[in-house]
């Protein structure tokens, strides 16, 4: 199907699809739950947190002969890294079917050292800010990079690293005071709803 797409669609660099999670305890197709989040077509998409899974790309060679491949200076967002580069120079197509099956386990890695992941993330946006990344609007950059601080600064808390968690959490609350408000609303009685602090803004 993807080589249809970009036969049928020769503006487009690369294209990739929806999947399906199944459950780490189930050996059948029949316990589906909905991949989370919405299909990134560029890179706003991208930094916000929308997916490219990168079993389900196809591209076009000369597309990664020009653009280069992962850049493995990063441990856990080399294929985001990536995917914002060659958003910057190709049209990305989404196939909105699921065309592959991605278990749930406890073992990946970017849910098992979060802390590399978000040192990672923030190296990326400093990266895309160096190279002036377009079209994506400057309020989204600080409250990604500062939701995703305050993230960092949390995991070290949790690690027993309390000079690096105040440092951290600090930087973010000067640059935006709000940030991690809706965890301490809930955790004050206030409204439940608890969000990830680098969820999609």
């Amino acid at each position: 199907m993807q080589i249809a797409y970009l036969e049928a669609n020769p503006h487009i660099g690369l294209v990739h699809t929806d999947v399906e999670y199944v459950h780490m305890d189930e050996y059948v197709k029949t316990d589906i739950l909905p991949i989370p989040a919405a299909l990134a077509r560029n890179s706003a998409d991208c930094l916000r947190g929308d997916h490219i899974i990168h079993m389900t790309v196809m591209g076009r060679r000369e597309v990664f002969d020009e653009e280069g491949q992962f850049d493995e200076s990063f441990v856990t967002t080399h294929d985001t890294e990536l995917w914002m580069r060659l958003a910057e120079t190709e049209d990305i197509g989404v196939i909105e079917q699921a065309l592959s099956f991605m278990r749930l386990h406890d073992n990946h890695l970017s849910t098992n050292n979060l802390t590399q992941k978000y040192e990672d993330r923030l190296k990326l946006i400093d990266k895309q800010l160096l190279n002036q990344v377009s079209g994506i609007d400057s309020h989204i950059w600080r409250k990604r990079y500062n939701n995703t601080r305050y993230a960092l600064g949390q995991e070290n808390y949790r690690a027993g690293k309390f000079g690096p968690a105040a440092l951290q959490v600090t930087k973010s609350l000067c640059r935006n005071p709000l940030v991690g408000c809706t965890r301490f609303t809930a955790r004050a009685g206030g409204p439940k709803k608890q969000t990830c602090c680098c969820s999609r803004t």
